[in-house]
């Protein structure tokens, strides 16, 4: 049973990356003022939108609190789909992604052999914002150039994020790990 559910992370994950991949082989605009959020002309085609739910990261942290609830020391692997699209502030930093997340990545993605290479494709993280609280983001390196160059600090922007799991410490405390493939900075967001 967990091997079929690593097959199910691969593939969720494939797709989602796959289409970040076709994303950066075609040509795309900026996104304009004048479009509209329901206007996706301007969006990757090939990106499953609609798998990622609406949410805040203040609520995705406490549904994420309680699945973790009681769980010892270690990696957790999110077995779950969790999928999740969440607004937020860009605070503009940019650092290269964290060792512990980026093992936890590299176990994950080298539990199934499809999936080896998609660890390469995250390998700087980003700062946004929520309220008062910050999150270091992985985000995939295909996105990374568009991110950079649509958005600057203090622009609200829609991330499309895949829950990958938790490195758990003594005492329950613990780091999730989210990975952005996606980003959507409308006029919703300006």
């Amino acid at each position: 049973m967990r091997y079929l559910n690593l097959l199910a992370i691969a593939l969720l994950l494939t797709l989602a990356c796959k289409g970040s991949v076709e994303k950066q082989s075609a040509d795309s605009q900026s996104v304009t003022e004048s479009q509209s959020d329901a206007d996706t002309s301007q969006r990757n085609p090939n990106f499953n939108y609609a798998r990622y739910t609406p949410t805040t990261m203040k609520d995705l942290l406490v549904k994420l609190d309680d699945i973790l609830e009681g769980e010892q020391k270690g990696i957790y692997v999110s077995y779950g789909n969790i999928s999740s699209k969440v607004d937020l502030i860009c605070a503009g930093e940019i650092r290269p992604m964290d060792v512990r997340k980026f093992n936890v990545m590299n176990i994950t993605f080298s539990s199934v052999a499809s999936m080896t290479q998609l660890v390469n494709l995250f390998q700087h993280e980003v700062l946004f914002t929520e309220d008062s609280s910050q999150y270091w983001l992985p985000v995939q390196e295909l996105i990374m150039p568009n991110l950079v160059s649509e958005l600057k600090q203090g622009d609200k922007v829609s991330l499309y994020v895949y829950w990958l799991g938790a490195i758990i410490e003594e005492g329950g405390e613990y780091e999730l790990l989210f990975l952005v493939n996606e980003f959507w900075r409308g006029p919703q967001n300006k």
